[in-house]
């Protein structure tokens, strides 16, 4: 399931590929994983969602730097874990029982926990400068603030920068409020 090149950069670097085992088997033991190589420019470098039979489906870019494949599968799966939060997001989203505004504040809130999460373990890896040095996500990452207003700055400095996940995730709410009042 993953790509030739995320094999063979595991097959070289046994503490990422341990973390991954450990970081997979901790967030997939009781629901299944779906993992998907997208090709697109256009999208995002990663992103998950749930599917309605416990599983989790990862969408990630083929077109990355292999270290940022690795992260991105690593965060992802980090971040599924927390479902229930989503959802009681999304369901307040729904009802219309939080702002556009608190609702994508939120959403990164639990990321920001994930992200903290990722820092932590990618912190331990004894990765070649020569991958660091190129990759978007472990700087992203290793660079994680400790406080959630520094991490919000941070996301906004991103938006300058044409990724804006504050406004993605007030587009989200968006979709979530005009299903739920159709």
């Amino acid at each position: 399931m993953l790509s030739p090149k995320l094999r063979e950069f595991l097959d070289h670097n046994a503490s990422a590929a341990q973390l991954l085992d450990n970081v997979l088997s901790e967030a997939f033991t009781n629901r299944s994983l779906q993992l998907y190589y997208v090709y697109s420019p256009s999208q995002p470098l990663a992103c998950h969602y749930y599917t309605e039979t416990n599983g989790v489906v990862i969408a990630i870019r083929e077109d990355q730097q292999i270290l940022d494949e690795f992260l991105c599968l690593v965060y992802e799966s980090l971040n599924s874990e927390n479902e229930a939060d989503f959802q009681e997001l999304f369901h307040r989203a729904e009802l219309g029982t939080i702002s556009k505004e608190d609702f994508a504040h939120e959403i990164l809130r639990v990321e920001f926990k994930s992200a903290k999460q990722a820092k932590t373990l990618i912190s331990k890896l004894k990765l070649p400068k020569k991958e660091t040095s190129k990759s978007y996500y472990y700087k992203r990452f290793i660079g994680c603030p400790d406080s959630f207003e520094e991490f919000l700055a941070s996301i906004k400095k991103d938006s300058t920068n044409g990724q804006d996940a504050i406004k993605d995730y007030e587009m989200k709410y968006d979709l979530l409020r005009k299903h739920e009042l159709q």
